[in-house]
C-alpha cells in the first residue's frame, strides 16, 4: 500500500478529510507501518555497548546461531566471544571492536561465523580460533572481510576445520611468533586468503603455517607482509605434502620481498604449489638441464640403424651433470623424468658432439627419445632428427615439442645410420621446459 495522505485543507476553512475518513487513514498507515516491523528480521540485534549482548556471563559473550549482530558504536570488552554459526558487521571504520582479554577473541566451534566491516584491537590475544572436528565439513570456518585488525598476538588459529576465506584484511603490529596456523589431519576443503596486508611481523615469526595440515586446497592472492627480514612468509610440509593429489596450492601476486627466506619446507618446484607472480618467490616452472662432462664416451652401435643410448659413463672421467631439475629428476644415466601431476607441453633442446669411431664419413644422427623402450628398433622422435656426415667432431642440434605426463622421461639417442662403426659422443646435453 502506498502512504495514504489525510487532506487536511486549510485553517478554519472547514474543507478536507472528515474526523473519521482521516482517522480511517491513520490507522491504515500506523497497521501497515507496524505489519512490516512485524515482518523485519527478528535475528538483527544492534549492538551499541557490551551490555547489549544479551548471552552473556562473567567471562563469555555467546553470539547465537542464527542471529546477526550489527556493531553501531565502538566499545571494549575483557569477555571473549562464543561464534557458532553468527553473523557480525560493523559500521567499518566508524567501529572498533576492543579485547583486552587473553586467549582467543572469537572462539567458532562446528559452524560458520561471518564477521566484516569492522576495526578489531585485540593486543594481548589470538583474533580467532576456529575448531572443528576433523571431517573436511566447509561449515567449521570463518568467513571474514573488509577488516581492519590494529593488534593482536595471532591472526588465526584453526584446528581441523573445513575451510578458513579470508578476503580484504590489514593486520599490523602482529606481537606472536606466528600470524596464522593450521593443524588438521582430515583434507579440509579450502584455505582461501585474498588481498591481505600483514604488517610488522616479529624476528623469526612465520605468516601462514600450514604444519601438517592437509587440504583440497589453498590459495593465496595479493597477500603483502612485511617484517623483520628473519621472518618466513609460508611453511608447511616437503614435497607438497600439504595438498591432496590431484589438487593445488596456488600462490599468486603476493609480495614477501623483505623476508630473507620466505618459504620453509614448501618450494616453488613442488609438483602440488603454484607460485607467480610474486615479489621474493621466484615463479614455479617445469624445467631441468642434464649435461655430459669430462671427456667423451664410446656408443657400441651394433649394426647400421640400431639405435642406442649414451648410459652411464664407464670411463675416462666422463660423468653426467646437471644445474636445473624443477618438476623433473635427473638420473646419472643421462635420463630425465617429469614428476609433475599434470600434463605439460615441453620444448626439447638438446646437442651432441659425435664422430664415427676411427675417422670417416659415416651418416650420424642423434634424436630425443620419450619413454624409450631400451630396443635397438624404437627410434625415438623421428621430427627431432638431426645429421651429420662430417668425418671429424660435428655437433648436431636437435628439439622437439612433445606433451609429457606424469613419469614420462626423456633421453638422447644416437645411431650410425650407413655402417656400423661405433659412435664418440662429446659435450652433450639436454635442457626441458614448458
Amino acid at each position: 500500500m502506498t502512504q495514504q495522505n489525510i487532506n487536511i485543507g486549510t485553517a478554519d476553512a472547514k474543507q478536507g478529510d472528515t474526523l473519521f475518513s482521516a482517522f480511517t487513514k491513520t490507522q491504515a498507515n500506523f497497521t501497515e507501518l507496524f505489519d512490516n516491523l512485524s515482518t523485519q528480521p527478528e535475528n538483527l540485534v544492534v549492538i551499541n555497548a557490551e551490555a547489549d549482548f544479551t548471552t552473556q556471563d562473567a567471562t563469555t559473550i555467546t553470539l547465537t546461531p542464527g542471529l546477526f549482530y550489527q556493531i553501531g558504536a565502538s566499545f571494549s570488552t575483557a569477555k571473549r566471544f562464543i561464534t557458532q554459526g553468527a553473523t557480525l558487521r560493523g559500521l567499518g571504520l566508524a567501529t572498533t571492536l576492543t579485547y583486552t582479554g587473553a586467549g582467543s577473541m572469537f572462539t567458532n566451534t562446528l559452524n560458520n561465523f561471518d564477521i566484516a566491516n569492522i576495526i578489531v584491537d585485540c593486543p594481548s590475544a589470538t583474533v580467532f580460533e576456529c575448531i572443528g572436528d576433523d571431517t573436511g565439513n566447509p561449515a567449521h570456518r570463518v568467513n571474514a572481510a573488509s577488516l581492519q585488525v590494529n593488534n593482536c598476538v595471532k591472526l588465526l588459529t584453526s584446528t581441523g576445520a573445513g575451510a578458513q576465506v579470508f578476503d580484504l584484511i590489514q593486520v599490523g603490529n602482529v606481537t606472536g611468533p606466528v600470524v596464522m596456523s593450521f593443524s588438521g589431519t582430515v583434507p579440509a576443503v579450502v584455505f582461501h586468503f585474498s588481498e591481505i596486508g600483514i604488517f610488522g611481523m616479529v624476528a623469526g615469526s612465520i605468516g601462514f603455517d600450514f604444519n601438517s595440515v592437509i587440504s583440497n586446497e589453498i590459495e593465496l592472492s595479493n597477500v603483502i607482509m612485511f617484517g623483520d627480514s628473519s621472518a618466513t612468509a609460508i611453511s608447511g610440509l616437503t614435497t607438497s605434502g600439504n595438498i591432496t593429489i590431484g589438487n593445488l596450492g596456488s600462490v599468486a601476486s603476493c609480495g614477501f620481498s623483505s623476508f630473507t627466506t620466505p618459504l620453509s619446507g614448501i618450494s616453488e618446484s613442488d609438483v602440488r604449489w603454484n607460485f607467480g607472480g610474486n615479489a621474493g618467490i621466484k615463479n614455479s616452472r617445469n624445467a631441468a638441464d642434464i649435461f655430459l662432462i669430462g671427456g667423451s664416451e664410446t656408443i657400441t652401435t651394433g649394426s647400421a640403424g640400431d639405435w642406442q643410448e649414451i648410459g652411464v659413463p664407464s670411463g675416462g672421467g666422463v660423468s653426467w651433470s646437471s644445474d636445473i631439475a624443477d618438476r623433473f629428476t635427473v638420473g646419472t644415466n643421462g635420463v630425465l623424468t617429469y614428476i609433475g601431476e599434470s600434463d605439460i607441453e615441453a620444448n626439447l633442446s638438446g646437442r651432441a658432439t659425435v664422430e664415427k669411431t676411427g675417422g670417416g664419413s659415416n651418416i650420424i644422427e642423434v634424436r630425443f627419445a620419450v619413454n624409450w623402450n631400451g630396443l635397438v628398433t624404437d627410434g625415438g622422435l623421428e621430427k627431432s632428427r638431426a645429421q651429420t656426415q662430417n668425418s671429424d667432431p660435428t655437433t648436431v642440434p636437435i628439439g622437439a615439442l612433445v606433451t609429457l605426463s606424469e613419469n614420462d622421461n626423456v633421453r638422447m639417442i644416437f645411431s650410425n645410420v650407413s655402417g656400423s662403426s661405433d659412435i664418440i659422443a662429446s659435450v652433450s646435453s639436454i635442457e626441458v621446459s614448458d
